[in-house]
Order: structure tokens, then sequence, then C-alpha cells
């Protein structure tokens, strides 16, 4: 994959670099970030074809070019689904940043994956922000993550009917994470397709009548 430059309103989205990310790793001093920046690096390493699934996005301010956070998918799609992660400066916060952002990496997964029919995310039960955030971008709930509520935010109509002629055929009841939310894509296609069955049925009684 070529190095993306994602450009919206306000601000530019790029993947980081291994020697970006590596001095990222060293630079900041709280554990926690530490360990996440530590474990993107792994990632970028053991899958380097996919390294875009894996190490940090910058986000900085189109006009001036100053860093206002990052954010990150947590591998590439499995099962149809990936998981990103974003956080935004805190002098930075409450500018609109944080939704813009999530916005456009979800719709660059989305075109940049055949495989991908949802993106989640989690959130902080007491992060109101953050949750907001998600539903601004249509994101939904989807159960519950290993860190907090999940939410999800899944490809359009057109994308679902994709999704259920790839997975025509297979034992549904035996996939372990069948959700809501693909039950409701599956449900979604069969609305859609009584929908052109009637226009079909409509055609033929005004052409053969």
């Amino acid at each position: 994959m070529k190095n993306p430059e994602i450009k919206t309103k306000k601000l530019i989205i790029r993947p980081l670099s291994y020697e970006e990310l590596e001095e990222l790793c060293k630079s900041v001093t709280d554990a926690e970030e530490k360990k996440a920046y530590g474990e993107m690096l792994e990632g970028c390493r053991s899958h380097h074809v996919n390294r875009l699934w894996y190490t940090a996005w910058e986000i900085s301010l189109r006009d001036t070019g100053e860093r206002v956070g990052d954010m990150c998918f947590k591998g590439t799609p499995e099962n149809n689904e990936t998981e990103i992660g974003y956080g935004i400066d805190e002098q930075h916060r409450n500018k609109g940043y944080a939704s813009e952002a999530v916005k456009a990496l979800t719709e660059w997964a989305f075109s940049n994956s055949g495989e991908l029919y949802f993106v989640t995310a989690q959130a902080d039960p007491e992060n109101t922000a953050s949750i907001r955030v998600l539903q601004k971008n249509g994101f939904v709930p989807a159960g519950r993550g290993d860190a907090g509520p999940l939410f999800a935010s899944r490809r359009p109509t057109v994308s679902c009917l994709y999704f259920c002629a790839s997975a025509w055929g297979s034992d549904f009841a035996s996939e372990a994470r069948l959700t809501t939310l693909r039950l409701e894509c599956v449900l979604e296609c069969v609305s859609v397709w009584r929908s052109v069955r009637r226009l079909i049925q409509v055609t033929e009684k005004s052409v053969f009548r």
C-alpha cells in the first residue's frame, strides 16, 4: 500500500513511517502510551505489507501543520470488521477535530478493503465526548468490548448486499461473532430483494398485459 494523505476541511491525516513511529514511541513518557505505540510498531514489523492497518496516523491542522492528535486501526480486517482508536491532544479538544478525523478514516477503511463491512470503536462509558463523536458519525451500540461499550459503523446498503452474496451458503449459525448488526444487514438485504421482486412483478404485468 502506498502512503496515503487524507485531507479534510480542517485536517491532514497521514500514516507514520517506521522511523516516525519508533521516534514517537521513544519520546512519550506515559507508560500506557508507550506500550500502545510499541504494539503498533511491532504490528508494523510483523505485517509489513499491511502496515497501514497497524501504524499510528497523525492528525494535523491543514492550515498550519500543527499536530493535534493521532489515531489508528487495531489490525487488518478480520471477520469483515476492524477497530479504530483515536485521541486528540487536550489543548485541541472540543473543536470538532475528532469527529472529522473519525469520519475520514472510516471512509478510507471502507474504500480500501473489499472485505470490510464493519468499523468498530470502543469508548469509556464516562467519556461522553468520545461517545458523541461516534454517534455523530453514525456508529451505533454493538455490545461490549474488552475496554468498554462497543460501537459500530457499517457500509451502505449496497455493501450489505455484497456481504450477503459473499456469505451465501455459509453456516451463519456456526459463526461465533454473528452480531445483531450482521443480522440487520441480512434482513436489510431481504427487504431490498423483496422490493426488487415487487418491481419486477409490476413491470412484467405492465409489459405483458
